[in-house]
């Protein structure tokens, strides 16, 4: 093949594409695993109990107990969020935490005005039924969704 002037006829040399990506995260310690054996404990522990003492749908209590597994669905979701860790799913968990936090508060709030709601026997005494998970976990949570956030590593 001739070669015209002004024209390259080689081709210059490709750079390797880098296929090893660094990852500057700590290496895990296991705490995530205890407290989604904790968390998994309560959903599984206290949802069947208060599906299980759902009382019948004429009764007043029926609303209270049904908060209770509100507050159990929010869990999946805030377990979920934690073991996911991506910074969407980080956002539900803090959201699901914070929410769960409230729940508690009104519940115990709303108890002194109303005998039923006690029924929340998930949320009610401050969880002392369930050896206060519902006040301590939320807490827990909001420490590890602080601790483990990686907007504070990069401070």
């Amino acid at each position: 093949m001739e070669s015209k002037p002004g024209i390259a006829t080689t081709v210059p040399p490709v750079e390797p594409i880098k296929t090893q990506v660094g990852d500057g995260r700590p290496p895990s310690l296991g705490l995530a695993r205890v407290l989604m054996g904790v968390m998994i404990g309560l959903i599984i522990g206290a949802g069947a109990s208060c599906f299980i003492n759902l009382p019948i749908s004429s009764s007043p209590q029926y609303v209270w107990s049904l908060v209770s597994l509100l507050s159990i669905l929010i869990w999946m979701v805030v377990s979920a969020g934690i073991v996911h860790n991506g910074r969407r799913m980080r956002v539900v968990a803090w959201v699901g935490t914070l929410l769960e936090i409230v729940l508690v508060v009104a519940i115990n709030v709303l108890q002194a005005y109303y005998s039923g709601a006690g029924a929340a026997r998930l949320l009610a005494d401050w969880g002392g039924a369930y050896l206060w998970l519902a006040l301590t976990l939320p807490v827990y949570c909001l420490v590890w969704l602080t601790y483990s956030s990686p907007r504070l590593r990069k401070i």
